[in-house]
């Protein structure tokens, strides 16, 4: 096997350190569905959830809560059905998945006992899979690959997305690209963005050039059309203007661009808003220097990089102008980190390798449940696209005009990569092969690991964590 294989391996039992409990019971699941059905279902940062189980092969999946805003619903699940699908087959395995932006999962476990004398809730772990993690206290969300990596409305699925990037970054060598950190977004998502925009002004004041700032709305990466877009502040151009929809709004009319804009530049700001921002990758794979706003949240992949080797990693807004100036004045350095971490992105980030992560993920988590999995009533088993749509209530249309008398009233439009029948035309075979000797017979507690078995430059929060609070 590979040594990307094993570092795949060692990141998926990475993240389920963070579950202190031992063995993952079928109470403790049953408890995460009734967190679910109880608590996450009323935040407003969890629009949908589901349960499913893989027996004697085949996938089956219950949905738990969906609000109707919830576009997404079954591009997760789309994954899952890729893994088994294909490759070898999967062990029997149950897991509830938590769509969100952020970490939902209990801080202090669940339920919660009595607070007393000021002490902490002596609640116990849900065991959850998510989009991103929070390394605090009793959370313990396993991460999977979230929803754009099958595509997203009118945005392709991550396997076409890495091809043009890679073509993109091999046409826009480091002396042809342009001097300037560019991002793009809407500047009003989160603390961190705001302070963006303070930035921006500030530098448009001095009529500095060093950054280039888009504020756009939230669907702004689509390699054609929009909706309008708000304020854009362009360091080294003109002041901050108001773009129009294609010249028919008010304003000036300026193009939108594409998704791979930022591959014209030689550094690239990555930044959350109110939650993780899943652009990190799209500009690794452009070949830019990544400046990248440590969150509180991470995506399953961010142990793999390693600062000053992959990327830069920055605590503050404020320290965005200075680790620029430093880059700058070492070219040859700057060079080095933009050729790491488009590598990286380009072969340990490919589709198949996402399927190889989730895969790695859901047998690990297979070996930590010791009993069997049992089939209830609620569950549908999936043996194709078409019945994903059928559970998640889909309906193949883009609005309510275009809905056909097949569909339920009660259905919701699905538009683009959001439809489950949609051909991906990503590679869903799996590479990865399951040697005993790399998978444990049991779960092993994080004192019992030795020190060197985790890369060197995995960050010492990560290892820390697993620590007694």
């Amino acid at each position: 096997m590979e040594r990307l294989e094993d570092q795949l391996g060692l990141l998926a039992r990475l993240h389920l350190q963070r579950w202190k409990q031992g063995p993952i019971r079928s109470s403790d699941t049953d408890r995460a569905e009734k967190w679910v059905m109880a608590v996450g279902s009323r935040m407003l940062t969890v629009p949908g959830a589901f349960r499913a189980k893989v027996v004697n092969g085949s996938l089956h999946v219950k949905m738990l809560h969906m609000a109707r805003t919830w576009a997404e619903r079954t591009n997760v699940l789309r994954l899952f059905y890729d893994v088994a699908a294909s490759g070898e087959r999967l062990p029997d395995v149950d897991v509830v998945y938590v769509h969100s932006d952020q970490d939902p999962a209990p801080t202090f476990g669940w339920p919660c006992a009595t607070w007393r004398d000021g002490a902490a809730c002596k609640g116990m772990q849900v065991p959850l899979l998510g989009n991103a993690v929070e390394h605090k206290l009793l959370k313990s969300t396993f991460p999977v690959p979230e929803f754009s990596w099958a595509g997203w409305k009118r945005q392709l699925p991550w396997c076409h997305l890495a091809a043009a990037f890679a073509r993109k970054g091999k046409l826009a060598p480091w002396r042809t690209r342009r001097d300037q950190a560019y991002f793009a977004g809407s500047l009003e998502n989160g603390r961190w963005r705001r302070r963006l925009r303070a930035l921006v002004a500030a530098q448009l004041r001095k009529g500095a050039r060093d950054l280039v700032v888009k504020d756009v709305s939230s669907d702004f990466f689509h390699w054609r059309g929009g909706r309008a877009t708000k304020a854009v502040g362009r360091a080294g151009g003109s002041s901050p203007r108001t773009m129009g929809d294609g010249g028919q709004g008010r304003g000036i009319a300026t193009k939108m661009d594409p998704i791979d804009a930022p591959c014209g530049y030689r550094y690239a700001l990555s930044m959350p808003g109110y939650g993780y921002s899943n652009r990190l990758r799209s500009l690794l794979a452009c070949g830019c220097v990544v400046l990248h706003i440590r969150p509180p949240w991470e995506e399953y992949f961010t142990p793999l990089l390693q600062n000053e080797v992959h990327w830069v990693e920055i605590d503050h807004v404020a320290d965005i102008l200075p680790t620029l100036e430093r880059l700058r004045a070492n070219e040859t350095h700057a060079m080095r980190i933009a050729r790491a971490g488009r590598h990286l992105a380009l072969r340990a980030l490919s589709y198949r390798r996402v399927l190889d992560y989730l895969r790695l993920l859901l047998v690990e988590i297979s070996r930590m449940q010791p009993e069997r999995v049992v089939l209830s009533s609620g569950y549908q088993r999936i043996q194709s696209p078409r019945d994903l749509l059928k559970l998640a209530a889909l309906c193949e249309c883009r609005s309510e005009a275009e809905r056909d008398a097949s569909c339920s009233h009660r259905d919701v439009c699905c538009d683009g990569y959001n439809c489950p029948t949609k051909e991906l035309g990503c590679p869903n075979g799996s590479g990865v092969h399951y040697r005993e000797s790399l998978l444990p017979e049991k779960p092993r507690p994080a004192e019992s690991r030795r020190p060197e078995q985790w890369p060197a430059h995995w960050p010492v929060r990560w290892k820390s964590h697993f620590l007694d609070i």
